[in-house]
């Protein structure tokens, strides 16, 4: 792991707040080639309202390596990320649900990079075997982060802790969106300024889309192929802070279904698709 600069009081080789909530792991930092390899493992994985096997996590993992990865390139500005769009392989909840234990690890290398913006690849393996590819765009902006928090973990961790309590949500329902979670305050989530982590709410987002479509469809055995998130503006956690979900097409074989990031401000600040394919 090689130096890294730090900005404005910030130092990307700190751990971070999700970080220590999800146990993610810097195998290797890499600033003179913009490369990050991070891993996160994906035992006890569940939906909280379908209750089945979830790959929402890996955008977590995603998001924190091609982080990673971009902000070599800032320059004297400040990332920000973008969008991030996950593809997964057919095999790859298969693959993890063989063998729970495992660690999920993505590999990120920046592709291309400007002044104003960078667009770094991630590889994702599980052991030998790779499960999809990502990408995370990210642009810079002026300015800097003066200050970080470094909020005390205060969520007593085991082998059973959940999906829904590692990142603070709660199924609900509401009359205007089929499938909601609720995404309470907690600092453990949030980012250096103290908003939601982006990788937490495209997970959020993953999480209500798939529940969307288990509804929609009546089965769950539809398994997440692409998830494409956009992220439009700083998510606000509060009271009424949100994801809703909602299918857009059902098939019996492909379906999709739109998702958004509702802040305590009312405003959506994230966006996501995700296709889902049922196996034959």
């Amino acid at each position: 792991m090689t130096a890294a600069d730090t900005t404005g009081g910030f130092d990307i080789r700190t751990e971070s707040a999700v970080q220590r909530r999800f146990g993610l792991e810097t195998l290797d930092y890499c600033e003179d080639d913009a490369r990050a390899v991070t891993r996160l493992a994906l035992a006890g994985m569940r939906n909280p309202v379908t209750n089945v096997s979830s790959l929402a996590p890996i955008a977590v993992l995603v998001d924190d390596a091609g982080s990673k990865a971009t902000y070599a390139c800032r320059g004297q500005r400040w990332p920000v990320t973008s969008d991030l769009n996950i593809q997964f392989y057919a095999d790859a909840q298969p693959t993890l649900e063989t063998d729970p234990g495992r660690h999920v690890v993505a590999d990120a290398r920046v592709l291309y990079a400007t002044e104003t913006n960078a667009l770094a690849t991630c590889t994702l393996t599980s052991g030998t075997v790779a499960i999809g590819v990502a990408t995370v765009r990210s642009v810079f902006i002026s300015g800097e982060v003066t200050a970080t928090h470094r909020p005390t973990e205060v969520l007593v961790k085991t082998p059973q802790t959940s999906l829904a309590d590692l990142m603070s949500v709660r199924p609900t329902r509401n009359e205007s969106a089929p499938t909601v979670l609720r995404q309470l305050p907690d600092p453990m989530v949030f980012n250096a300024v103290a908003n939601v982590h982006g990788g937490i709410a495209a997970a959020g987002l993953e999480l209500a889309a798939a529940a969307a479509i288990s509804e929609a469809t009546g089965y769950d055995d539809f398994r997440s192929g692409s998830l494409q998130v956009n992220f439009l503006r700083p998510f606000v956690a509060g009271g009424d802070s949100c994801y809703s979900g909602t299918a857009v097409h059902v098939g019996s074989s492909v379906s999709v279904a739109d998702a958004e990031a509702i802040g305590q401000n009312g405003k959506v600040a994230v966006t996501a698709r995700l296709t889902a394919y049922r196996p034959t």
